[in-house]
């Protein structure tokens, strides 16, 4: 979603498993970004273990380190890096999805499935509720006119009210996200999504 809110043109991402109530109108599957946390999620596990290895080492009172345990480590922090570039890659094609008009589309697992995709449901709530908090608690919760929104918004929300295993994202072209999903009865709507903490952490750890 940074990516696309860098693209300052806004675009809408969809995860469902239903193919129902969709035109798409560029069919892919695209599993490399999926993949590729798989494999970052196992690089990073054995770089940890390397690390340890070399930490116990030293931490023995020794002075020198065995060839193997640093080739390990040496091994599991390039394969780690790489699987991070693979993912960064990964993300970046995707983005440039929501270049062409329409919703890009993913399945729970995370497999792009198509891009150009216009929701067709049509049958709307009568009312929204937006939360202010993460959990979508009763207290949190006030209640929105959908007919307020934009044609993006007001076809997302259309789309997970009917179908209510969706997950829905909306990045508007001043760059703020909103996420959308049927919990029960009600349509929750969470706005004003932060990727501000996202970026200072990234930048603090560089």
């Amino acid at each position: 979603m940074l990516k696309i809110q860098n693209y300052q043109h806004g675009g809408a991402l969809l995860l469902s498993e239903v193919s129902g109530d969709l035109d798409i109108k560029y069919r892919i599957q695209y599993e490399r970004l999926t993949l590729a946390m798989v494999s970052y999620s196992k690089a990073v596990i054995d770089n940890s273990v390397s690390a340890s290895a070399v930490k116990m080492n030293f931490g023995m009172g020794k002075k020198t380190l065995g060839k193997n345990t640093y080739l390990r480590e040496v091994a599991s922090t390039h394969l780690k890096e790489g699987t991070a570039d693979e993912i960064s890659g990964a993300i970046s094609f995707i983005a440039a999805q929501s270049c062409v008009d329409g919703v890009v589309l993913f399945n729970r697992s995370m497999v792009a499935n198509g891009f150009g995709a216009v929701l067709k449901s049509k049958k709307m709530p009568s009312k929204i509720y937006v939360s202010s908090t993460a959990t979508a608690t009763p207290k949190s919760l006030n209640i929105h006119d959908p007919r307020h929104y934009g044609t993006r918004h007001r076809s997302m929300i259309a789309y997970c009210w009917n179908h209510p295993e969706s997950l829905g994202f909306v990045i508007s072209q001043d760059g703020e996200i909103r996420a959308f999903c049927k919990i029960d009865d009600k349509l929750i709507m969470w706005e004003n999504i932060k990727t501000q903490q996202y970026i200072n952490n990234k930048m603090r750890n560089i």
